[in-house]
């Protein structure tokens, strides 16, 4: 969902709010495409953003 939000929209930040209907355009082939088996759990490819 980050990665949506973020393409849709560079200069928003985690907190801010943001258009809803770019969430429409995440599919599940999208979600999977990033992500990657570590062990028993998938991660993103991409940084984690996470505080």
């Amino acid at each position: 969902m980050y990665n949506a939000v973020k393409a849709a929209n560079p200069d928003w930040e985690i907190g801010q709010s943001f258009d809803s209907s770019i969430l429409s355009s995440v599919t599940r082939k999208s979600v999977e495409a990033n992500l990657v088996q570590s062990g028993n759990t998938f991660i993103t490819k991409s940084i984690d953003y996470s505080v």
